[in-house]
């Protein structure tokens, strides 16, 4: 075989490769099990006529688009149970999925839980001004009014420990309240939920979250690791099949991004698909000293604790270092919480030995005791 067959061969291989990821970003295992068949011919094919180091990587290839094909074909025909009876056993029931709507709260309980949370003025005040936009198009579609094409994606920019994944879940309530979305789960995924190591797996991990929350919120956390491995990683892959989703069925769920702020910044820029898609910004600022003094009361409530002024003093001082030293890993709230909870450990070195504990002893937190 010549160099021209072998490129043909090598291109008829890219196409259906190609092929069965957008197929599969369409969730049509059909096209995508066929396509993904005739890659597996041309890779065989092109693994005789090869030698050393390209052989090797087309044999990986082959067993990759082998695993694929099988686990396509899983999903198509799940086995049924079996017993020893054989043909008399009944066969195993599949697995219901919940796909029943949540409680709905009120726009009002929402926006309640929401000014319950500490800090997070910025957010309060965007959060508020999404929800009167979304009720006056709904009263323009009432009126027969253009309502334009909307567009309720959300990205979500700030450090850790910032409270976006709670306040993705009070948003995807106002979002089921005001019956933007139909059922009002949320959905959280990282890169490891959506990217496999194998040929074709990536795009139907990716699907399957999609339409786990279909109805609902898909919140992406640190959406940019999808872009960070190599050559042959196939976090882009899951990225492609992400945009096709929000592109192809706008309305029927929203998808919230969310991470550092430079971050996203940058990874936004580099896929200039998403900006048009995701024109919606929530700044998540880092907590004050002042709010993560409050964060550390209020762990104290929960935990049955109560700070001394000689131990709030100190605790101020610790916290405010924390905020001057902090960097880009600085945790926010965790980083308190943790504070907490070496408090709590230290608070019980010093008392354990005790030979008479009293309540006030175990709730009290000293100075000593602040981590």
């Amino acid at each position: 075989m010549d160099n021209k067959d072998k490129a043909i061969l090598e291109m008829r291989f890219k196409s259906s490769y190609e092929g069965a990821n957008r197929y599969i970003a369409q969730n049509n295992l059909d096209g995508a099990l066929d396509c993904l068949k005739r890659a597996l011919e041309n890779a065989i094919q092109l693994a005789k006529i090869t030698v050393s180091a390209e052989r090797d990587g087309y044999m990986i290839k082959i067993k990759n688009i082998t695993d694929a094909i099988k686990l396509i074909q899983s999903k198509q025909h799940p086995a049924a149970g079996t017993s020893k009876q054989g043909a008399s056993a009944k066969p195993q029931e599949k697995k219901q999925e919940n796909t029943e709507p949540l409680p709905k709260l009120s726009v009002e309980e929402s926006l309640a839980k929401l000014d319950e949370l500490i800090g997070l003025g910025a957010v309060k005040n965007e959060v508020r001004d999404l929800i009167n936009y979304l009720k006056v198009q709904q009263m323009n579609k009432e009126f027969g009014l253009p309502t334009g094409d909307q567009n309720n994606h959300l990205i979500f920019a700030g450090s850790p420990g910032t409270g976006k994944t709670t306040v993705a879940r009070i948003i995807a309530d106002i979002l089921y309240s005001l019956g933007i979305i139909e059922k009002g789960q949320l959905v959280e995924v990282q890169r490891e939920d959506l990217v496999a190591g194998y040929v074709g797996q990536t795009g139907i991990k990716t699907q399957e979250k999609v339409e786990e929350a279909m109805g609902g919120v898909l919140f992406i956390d640190e959406i940019y690791r999808l872009a960070e491995g190599g050559e042959n990683d196939f976090g882009k892959e899951a990225v492609g099949v992400l945009l096709k989703a929000v592109e192809d069925r706008r309305g029927e769920f929203v998808t919230v991004l969310a991470g550092y702020e430079n971050r996203m910044d940058d990874f936004i820029r580099m896929n200039p698909g998403l900006k048009s898609r995701f024109p919606n910004t929530l700044h998540f600022d880092d907590y004050t000293v002042d709010e993560m003094v409050a964060i550390f009361k209020l762990n104290c409530r929960k935990g049955g604790k109560v700070l001394s002024e000689p131990a709030e003093k100190i605790l101020r001082a610790r916290l405010q270092k924390m905020y001057d030293t902090r960097d880009e890993n600085f945790g926010n709230a965790r980083d308190v919480r943790n504070l907490f909870e070496k408090t709590c450990r230290r608070q019980a070195n010093r008392i354990a030995g005790s030979s008479s504990i009293t309540k006030d002893a175990l709730m009290t937190l000293l100075p000593e005791d602040i981590a």
